[in-house]
C-alpha cells in the first residue's frame, strides 16, 4: 500500500469525558502513516490536559492551543496547518472504526477517487462504544446524483463534513464561514463540485454521540442562529441557477423558499421579531419573483408559495393551529 499521509483534524472544545476514547480510535488506526491535528479551542475542562498527554504518547500528533473561536475557526487552522494529502474531519466526541482510513484509502486509490463517502452511526449513551456490520454496498456516483441526493433522505451523507476522506485538492481556497453554526452545509456544494469521481460507502465507519450539551443538541431550540442555514442555501440557488440541470435548480429554490416560510413562521411565534419577519419576507417574495414562470414546482408548492407570498400571516397562523392539534 502507498504510505501517503493523511491528515486528521480534529477540533476539541470541553469534551474531556469524550476525547480519550476519540484520540485512542484515531491512533489505533491499522493504516498508519497519518497526522493527527488536536485544535483545542480554548477549552475549560481537561480537554487541553488530555491532548497534551496524548501528543507525549504519540509524535503523529500536533497540540494546537488556540483562542476560542469556534467549530469553523479551528477546522480552518487546521487546514492551513496540515501537511497531508488527504483529509479527514473527526468531532471529538466521536470515535471512528479502526479500519476507516485503510478502507477509504484503498477505495479512492481503487477508483481514482476524488473524495469517499461513508456512513456513520448514530447513539446516545455515554458508554455504549457500537460496533457495525459491513454488508451493505460500495458504488461509485457522478457529482450530479450526490448534488440531487442534497434533496433526498440521505441528505446529511452528503453535508456532514466529518465522513468523508477528501483529497486536498478538493478544499483548495475553501474554508468553513467564520462566526457561523451550519458551516456543513455552508461549504459542501463548494466541495462536490470539484469532485469527478465520488465513491459512496454505505457501511458505517464512523460513530457519532449525540449530546444534549452540543452544538446540535441545543440547535433544537430556535434561535437567531438558525436562520444562519439560509447563507448556503441561497448560494446553492445562485450556484445551481447558472446550470442546463432544470430539475436540481427547483429543488434548490425548493429548499429555499420552505426554510425562508419555516423561518417567518418560527420568527414570528418564537422570537417575535417582526424587522426579521419583514427581512424573510421580502426574501420570499424576491425569490417568489425571480422563479415565477421560469421554474416549475408541484401544485402543491406552487399554491403554498401564492399563498405566502400574498398572505405570510394567514399562512402561519393556519400552520400554528395545526402544530397544535
Amino acid at each position: 500500500m502507498d504510505e501517503t499521509l493523511i491528515s486528521i483534524i480534529v477540533p476539541v472544545y470541553n469534551v474531556e469525558n469524550y476525547l480519550d476514547r476519540c484520540i485512542e480510535s484515531i491512533v489505533g488506526q491499522t493504516y498508519r502513516n497519518v497526522e493527527i491535528l488536536l485544535l483545542d479551542d480554548e477549552s475549560t475542562d481537561k480537554s487541553g490536559e488530555i491532548c497534551d498527554k496524548w501528543a507525549m504518547k504519540d509524535v503523529r500528533i500536533k497540540v494546537f492551543h488556540l483562542p476560542h473561536g469556534g467549530l469553523s475557526i479551528a477546522r480552518n487552522v487546521g487546514l492551513r496547518e496540515m501537511t497531508g494529502r488527504y483529509i479527514l474531519f473527526v468531532d471529538s466526541d466521536d470515535y471512528i472504526a479502526k479500519d476507516l482510513i485503510e478502507t477509504a484509502y484503498n477505495n479512492l486509490l481503487k477508483h481514482e477517487a476524488d473524495l469517499v463517502i461513508f456512513d456513520f452511526i448514530n447513539f446516545y449513551s455515554d458508554k455504549d462504544k457500537i460496533e457495525a456490520l459491513r454488508d451493505k454496498k460500495i458504488s461509485l456516483i457522478e457529482r450530479q446524483q450526490v448534488l440531487y441526493m442534497m434533496y433526498g433522505k440521505r441528505a446529511d451523507v452528503v453535508f456532514l463534513v466529518w465522513n468523508k476522506l477528501y483529497k486536498k485538492e478538493v478544499f483548495a481556497g475553501i474554508m468553513f464561514p467564520e462566526g457561523r453554526v451550519y458551516e456543513d452545509n455552508a461549504i459542501a456544494h463548494k466541495v462536490l463540485e470539484r469532485c469527478n469521481i465520488i465513491v459512496y460507502d454505505e457501511n458505517p465507519y464512523y460513530f457519532r454521540q449525540l449530546r444534549k450539551d452540543s452544538i446540535m443538541g441545543k440547535s433544537k431550540q430556535f434561535s437567531k442562529r438558525n436562520l444562519q442555514i439560509l447563507y448556503g442555501q441561497r448560494e446553492r440557488c445562485e450556484l445551481y441557477g447558472e446550470l442546463e440541470d432544470k430539475r436540481l435548480v427547483s429543488l434548490a429554490y425548493a429548499e429555499y423558499m420552505h426554510t425562508l416560510i419555516v423561518s417567518y413562521y418560527n420568527t414570528r411565534f418564537f422570537l417575535k421579531d417582526k424587522n426579521i419577519c419583514n427581512d424573510l419576507y421580502r426574501e420570499f417574495c424576491r425569490v417568489y419573483k425571480l422563479t415565477k414562470g421560469k421554474i416549475k414546482f408541484d401544485r402543491k408548492k406552487t399554491v403554498g408559495y401564492y399563498l405566502f407570498g400574498h398572505f405570510p400571516k394567514m399562512v402561519t397562523t393556519g400552520m400554528k393551529i395545526k402544530s397544535s392539534r
